[in-house]
């Protein structure tokens, strides 16, 4: 709503409301520009606005000053947004000039891969991925460029920790990158991008921004979409804490970045690999692994390409030995695998007789902290 204002009510309110140069709003001090005369003291109306979240202009043919006591960002076309807070799911007027308008359409946490062209990007194991859905459309007569700067994206985490946008745009339509797109008077396109966020937790707030102006504040509690099973921690009842290690049962595969994993029955033998013979009084624990490739180019694998390694029930590591063998003969398997094909390998590992594997560790990548682990119950073989 807007409320036309003479210049001198607003003076006169301040001078009955106000009596000092120093205001306390939302229980922060704020000093406005003011001076004294006639044993009254008058405040600059636009400073008082602007620090009370309203906007002002000045009507030069009227003599009178203009006040919103909503805020001016809207859609080109569409009702003014309603208080300080944008609304999932509408359309809103973003940037000077030429504005763009924007819809955030949903948004989801994900502690799995997002691929955006031949690109594949998987969070550490101490981050999620807050996902971002929207909308870009122009509200023009003419066609303007859409690319992955149209917005800009800022999450807030439970920290008050501003978390930038990864800068990396896909389509809906087909997951190819938003380079630079034409659109047509009225076209819509509709786009997705990625904040990494910490693991742990909500996070409180989006804002949304398109060069200079105005900006979108999105309160995000609750309206977020939760992590999907294994990787949400049952003991985060609103689904937004996502494992560092996550359970996996044989016989499933789990998204461990570049490739899908699946750990298929082991097995207990006597018998030697890559001429290893089982030291007296162990054995050895064959794994069948198959490793899928899920983005759009070849990838090498080869012995460094995963990090695996077994806990027992006696609470014993066995450490990775750097050996992946090829799933039918006694020789290390390395190579390109082509996209979206599968390839078959074993990992073998040394037990004690008198104990047994609990679970399988592993993880692409380098044995480091930041990278999530996937745990295989192995407990059920004998």
């Amino acid at each position: 709503m807007k409320r036309v204002i003479p210049v001198s009510l607003i003076l006169l309110l301040i001078c009955v409301q106000a009596g000092a140069a120093t205001f306390v709003i939302n229980g922060k001090q704020v000093t406005i520009p003011s001076t004294v005369a006639g044993g009254k003291t008058y405040v600059d109306p636009v400073a008082l606005c602007k620090a009370l979240g309203l906007t002002i202009t000045y009507d030069t043919a009227k003599k009178q000053y203009v006040v919103s006591t909503q805020s001016q960002v809207g859609a080109q076309g569409t009702a003014q947004m309603a208080g300080d807070w944008a609304e999932m799911g509408k359309e809103y007027s973003l940037g000077k000039g030429n504005p763009m308008n924007f819809a955030l359409r949903s948004a989801e946490f994900s502690a799995s891969r997002v691929r955006i062209g031949e690109e594949v990007f998987f969070p550490k194991g101490n981050e999620k991925f807050l996902v971002l859905h929207y909308t870009v459309h122009n509200p023009q007569k003419s066609e303007q460029s859409a690319s992955w700067n149209t917005f800009d994206f800022t999450a807030v985490d439970a920290t008050n920790q501003n978390r930038e946008f990864s800068q990396e745009v896909g389509q809906e339509a087909n997951s190819l990158p938003l380079g630079s797109m034409y659109l047509k008077p009225a076209q819509k396109v509709e786009v997705y991008t990625f904040i990494v966020v910490p693991a742990a937790g909500e996070i409180p707030k989006l804002i949304v921004k398109r060069g200079e102006g105005a900006v979108l504040r999105y309160d995000l509690r609750g309206k977020v979409k939760p992590l999907a099973a294994p990787f949400a921690d049952p003991s985060d009842t609103t689904g937004s804490t996502a494992l560092s290690e996550v359970p996996v049962q044989l016989g499933v595969y789990c998204p461990t970045g570049l490739f899908d994993v699946k750990v298929e029955p082991a097995s207990y033998t006597s018998e030697s690999y890559a001429d290893r013979e089982p030291k007296a009084g162990s054995r050895h624990l064959v794994v069948n692994v198959s490793f899928k490739n899920q983005t759009g180019e070849a990838q090498y694998v080869g012995w460094n390409t995963f990090t695996p390694k077994v806990v027992t029930k006696g609470g014993e590591t066995i450490a990775y030995n750097e050996n992946l063998l090829n799933a039918s003969r006694d020789e290390s398997l390395r190579g390109d695998v082509p996209a979206g094909q599968e390839i078959r390998g074993r990992f073998f590992f040394q037990v004690r007789n008198d104990d047994l594997a609990a679970k399988l560790l592993i993880q692409e990548g380098a044995d480091r902290d930041e990278n999530r682990r996937f745990a295989v119950d192995l407990s059920t073989i004998r």
